[in-house]
């Protein structure tokens, strides 16, 4: 039988809360995050509170929510939280990558008890924050089919696995975000549209006055011709 690592303090979160509970909390999350979606556009806020529901809920050791990067197909780290998350700004993975690349480039979700047993574990990471990473669960953040990042939680999986009803709710989370960073997108286009929209019109009021100087000017022209050879005529008959 292979040697299972014991994580007791997992335990002792997951069942601090009976089911009851836990229900009528997971039913409050949902509301409180839509009533985030629909009032607010401020993305760092939307996605803060997501976070913040995670570690209400499944207490991981670290938890991170990372973003694509498209133009250089790479993971970074959009949100950090836990030990050593400021060591994790600068780091970037590639897309098919350790844990997190491999869900982003999949789509799919993985629960990884044991790190030690898993080819696709990127030990760099550990390396870089000096922190020991035992188990991992990634879900991808998805917006129809494509992936826009991934949430990945450190060291959350106890000896019985990681709990199915958690998996769901962390994955009804990654798809609040996945709202969240949609919206965000749609607002920012609105917004580049409008200032372009401006700058055209800014444009065809510049190039519609200089037209309208240049006619004014040739009609001013015309006109002072005409009444000097009207003069010229009259003295000459005269």
């Amino acid at each position: 039988m292979e040697e299972v690592k014991q994580f007791p303090a997992v335990e002792r979160r997951r069942n601090a809360a009976t089911s009851s509970e836990r229900e009528k909390g997971e039913v409050a999350v949902f509301q409180e995050l839509g009533k985030a979606l629909t009032s607010s556009l401020q993305l760092d806020q939307v996605l803060r509170t997501i976070m913040e529901k995670i570690d209400e809920f499944l207490r991981p050791d670290n938890w991170s929510l990372l973003l694509l990067d498209e133009e250089k197909q790479e993971l970074y780290f959009e949100l950090a939280v836990g030990k050593a998350s400021q060591a994790l700004r600068d780091v970037r993975i590639k897309m098919g990558q350790g844990i997190a690349g491999w869900v982003a480039q999949h789509g799919e979700t993985v629960v990884v008890p044991d790190t030690s047993k898993d080819t696709r574990f990127f030990s760099k990471v550990d390396e870089k924050t000096k922190t020991e990473t035992q188990s991992i669960v990634a879900v991808p953040v998805r917006f129809r089919d494509t992936c826009l990042g991934v949430i990945e939680l450190i060291n959350c999986v106890g000896p019985s696995g990681f709990d199915p009803r958690d998996l769901k709710l962390l994955e009804a989370l990654s798809d609040f975000a996945a709202i969240a960073l949609e919206n965000a997108r749609h607002v920012k286009k609105i917004h580049d549209l409008t200032i372009r929209d401006d700058c055209t019109t800014l444009t065809m009021r510049g190039t519609w006055a200089s037209s309208w100087r240049r006619r004014s000017t040739a009609r001013s022209a015309t006109t002072t011709s005409f009444h000097w050879c009207s003069s010229t005529w009259i003295t000459l008959k005269w």
